[in-house]
Parts: C-alpha cells; structure tokens; sequence
C-alpha cells in the first residue's frame, strides 16, 4: 500500500507539472493575442521560436536521456549533486553562447531572414532570447528532482514561475503595449525562476553553491569576451548588407568565444572533447 501510494503521488505530481507547462507555454500568447492583436501574435510567436529552437532545444534533448542516468546515479552517495553540476557545465558552454549571441544579432537575423517588415520583432527577439537561455541552465534541475523522488520540487517551480509571469505580463501587456514588453518580461520571470530553481538543487543534491558557480565560470567568461567582440563588430558594419554583418558577426563571435575558452579554460575543453569521443567510442 504504502509504495502504491508513493507511485501515485508521483504521478499525479508530474500531471500537475505537464497542465502548469501547458499553461505557462500558451499564457503569453494568450495575453498578446487578445489584448494586442492578431498582427502583434503572428510578429511574438515568430520571434519566440527561433530562441526556442536553437537555445532552449538543447536542454530538452539534454533532459530526454540524462533522466535515466540520473536515477542511477542516485545510489551512490554524493554522484547525483556531481552528475548535475557536469550537466549544468556543459549545457550553459552551449546556451549561454547561443542566447547572449541571439541578443546580439538580432537586427541582422532578422532584416536577413524576414525583411524589414519585421522590425517590431527584433527587442521582442532578444528578450525571448535570454528568457530561454536563463530557462536552459536550470532545466535539467528536473530531471534530478525526478530522479531524487522529489517531483513535487517541480510542481512548486511552475506554481512559483506562474505566480510571477501572470503580472510581469499583465504590466507588459497592459501599461507597456508593446511585445518587447512581453519579452523582456518572460526574462526576467526565468531570471528569477532560474536562481530560485539552482538554489533549491544546491539543498536537495547537496552542491556547494561555489561548485555551481565554478560550472557557470567558462561560458560566462568566453560569452564576455565574445559579446565586446560581436558588438564592436556590430557597430563598425551598421553600413553592410544585413546577410553580410550577420555572417561577420556569427563567425567573429564564434571565433572569439572558442579562444576565449580554449586560453581561459582549456581544461573544459578538453574534458568534454575527452567526453565526446568516449561516447562516440
């Protein structure tokens, strides 16, 4: 009885999750749609799904096979806080790249894959950038949570993310009128989720915040360098075509942020190297 009763607490605790995770993906267009229009929706989702696709993407194919290893993990004293830590490494070396350079050509990206008939989109486009790089660092958090037999931790999140996002885009909507607004409002409501979410993986997994930290340290330090880089190309091409400032910008920023972590950091680098090649092997 009493473990019938632990498997359906489980389960009713990740149905709640999946019906929070349906509202929190469709209050935004909700609120834009039918307080906005139809022309500002069709501009919001088209700028909505890029950052998904290319940022946010990866920590769900992440999550899709690290939940399994997970679950092993968690026999052994201590493995599951270190497994995370690993995760959380080697995701924010992919997204934090991809969303701050999202951010930083955006105007390019933009006037090159839509024309400038979509100019309304390009703040909209950074702000859903960094929403969906500040969501990927603390995706996986859980998949651990899942794994520690604590999905109620989840359900907790997406009450606490729905309590925030309900007036940040009530604000946005209603005294900004603008889906910028709405963007930058979906950042900061995952900022804050983010911090929170890490907080509480820290307690439950027994993580030293200071070996969290150190796993942010290499992305955050190349992205730096390659967001000063990026921008000085930016301003110096604002009179070329937009397709050839944005190939100028996606190749300096690419450069930039492989030397950075490679003079840096170059034992990330060649621990994930290491990494790749054993699973390819």
């Amino acid at each position: 009885f009493q473990k019938a009763r632990s498997l359906i607490n489980f389960g009713l605790n990740i149905v709640v999750m999946d019906l929070l995770s349906v509202l929190l993906l469709n209050l935004d267009y909700l609120f834009v749609g039918r307080n906005l229009g139809a022309a500002a929706l069709g501009a919001y989702t088209l700028a909505f799904r890029l950052p998904d696709l290319v940022v946010l993407n990866f920590a769900r194919i992440i999550g899709s096979v690290i939940f399994p290893v997970f679950t092993h993990m968690r026999d052994v004293p201590g493995s599951l806080g270190r497994g995370f830590v690993q995760i959380v490494r080697y995701v924010s070396l992919i997204t934090i790249p991809l969303g701050l350079g999202l951010v930083m050509v955006a105007r390019p990206l933009t006037l090159t894959l839509f024309t400038e008939k979509w100019n309304d989109t390009i703040p909209a486009l950074q702000g859903i950038a960094l929403y969906a790089m500040f969501l990927s660092l603390a995706y996986n958090a859980g998949d651990a949570y899942k794994a520690e037999g604590r999905p109620q931790v989840i359900t907790w999140m997406g009450l606490l993310q729905l309590g925030l996002l309900f007036p940040s885009l009530w604000w946005a909507v209603f005294y900004q009128g603008s889906i910028a607004a709405v963007g930058f409002a979906q950042a900061f409501v995952a900022f804050i989720t983010m911090v929170v979410n890490l907080y509480i993986a820290t307690r439950l997994l027994s993580i030293r915040v200071v070996d969290l930290l150190n796993a942010f340290r290499p992305a955050v330090l190349s992205s730096l360098f390659m967001v000063v880089v990026v921008q000085l190309v930016m301003f110096t091409s604002l009179s070329l075509d937009s397709w050839l400032q944005l190939i100028l910008g996606i190749v300096s920023g690419g450069l930039t942020y492989a030397v950075a972590l490679w003079i840096f950091q170059r034992d990330v680098v060649m621990d994930a190297i290491t990494r790749v090649r054993s699973a390819a092997g």
